[in-house]
């Protein structure tokens, strides 16, 4: 039976180089606003943090849906708009530009009795406002107030 010689090691690979970066010092634009989107969203939660999935910057505990980040970046850096960049992204990402917002409720401004029973919930729920046996608009709308510090109408 032929033998056959012993494999030789592999060479090491050459270490790779630096990140590219400009004559003067400073980081490109993109790298800046890439490092720029990730720390907000490492704060974010919600819809700003499906936002962020969507866009490919995720945590450790998420991940991310894909990669459109360079192309957002790198428009963004380039100073294109949201409306255009969206234009752009629906080839490759639809969804992203989809994503609704709720809308937010100013409890300094906002009349309560004008506002639905769902939402005078969603108020509670934010704010952590407990609310046993709470039934009727009143209710809701009387513990909002009592929690706010303000005088009932």
């Amino acid at each position: 039976i032929p033998t056959r010689p012993p494999l030789r090691p592999s060479p090491p690979r050459p270490a790779r180089p630096p990140p590219r970066s400009r004559p003067d010092g400073a980081s490109s634009p993109w790298l800046t606003c890439r490092a720029a989107m990730q720390k907000y969203c490492d704060g974010v939660s919600g819809k700003n943090k499906q936002m962020c999935y969507y866009m490919g910057i995720g945590d450790k505990i998420s991940g991310s849906a894909g990669g459109v980040k360079r192309e957002i970046s790198g428009s963004f850096a380039r100073g294109i708009n949201s409306n255009r960049l969206c234009k752009r992204l629906k080839k490759m990402d639809q969804q992203m530009c989809e994503l609704k917002y709720e809308k937010q409720i100013d409890l300094e401004t906002v009349d309560l009795a004008k506002l639905k029973v769902k939402e005078l919930r969603k108020v509670m729920d934010e704010k952590n406002i407990e609310c046993v046996g709470c039934a009727e608009k009143a209710d809701f709308i009387r513990a909002i107030n009592k929690h706010l510090g303000k005088d009932e109408v």
